[in-house]
């Protein structure tokens, strides 16, 4: 049995009136959910909070789900749209490339550490991104998911998420460019 048969029954027991059932979908997709949650957040507290709502609101809305898509799309949207609700909410944290330049790349690293650097170089220029684009390059490129699925979780046409990532790709080399040479100056 797969995934989706196994969503579509448990989705049908708690329909039915066994509310238990909706636990083990909690159980099946808590840490993906937090983990998108708090991609964009970026702060434990609020990920984790964020994330309880999503299940309520899943729960109270289990009525509504069309089964046309997986139940893990349709529940992965209803975290994005939240998390990013949340983010619109607050101010942007503001970083200084300058201050992450100098952390990072050292003229005398071998090239094992270079390349470790270069990720920590990139996990931090993440952080500078905006959630929005951020929270796209996780789905597509840590997470796996397809443009299909992408486009079904953030309500954005196949075509915009690939101009997005086009553009963001873009940005994150120009970002890490210049935080490399500002180290060497």
């Amino acid at each position: 049995m797969n995934t989706k048969e196994t969503d579509h029954q448990l989705i049908q027991q708690v329909l039915d009136g066994r509310k238990a059932a909706f636990g083990l979908l909690v159980e099946k997709y808590q840490h993906s959910i937090y983990a998108l949650v708090h991609r964009i957040v970026r702060d434990e507290t609020e990920a984790r909070d964020v994330a309880q709502s999503v299940f309520i609101k899943a729960y109270e809305k289990l009525g509504s789900f069309n089964h046309k898509s997986l139940f893990s799309t349709w529940l992965h949207s209803i975290a994005y749209n939240a998390a990013i609700s949340v983010c619109r909410r607050k101010k942007p944290d503001l970083v200084r490339l300058d201050v992450l330049s100098g952390q990072y790349l050292g003229a005398e690293e071998d090239e094992a550490n270079e390349k470790e650097a270069l990720l920590r170089l990139l996990e931090e220029v993440l952080t500078v991104l905006p959630p929005e684009e951020n929270i796209l390059i996780h789905l597509f490129y840590t997470s796996g998911h397809s443009m299909a699925e992408i486009s079904e979780i953030t309500g954005l046409t196949v075509t915009n998420i690939k101009v997005k990532l086009f553009r963001i790709r873009k940005k994150l080399l120009a970002l890490m460019e210049n935080a490399s040479v500002k180290h060497l100056n």
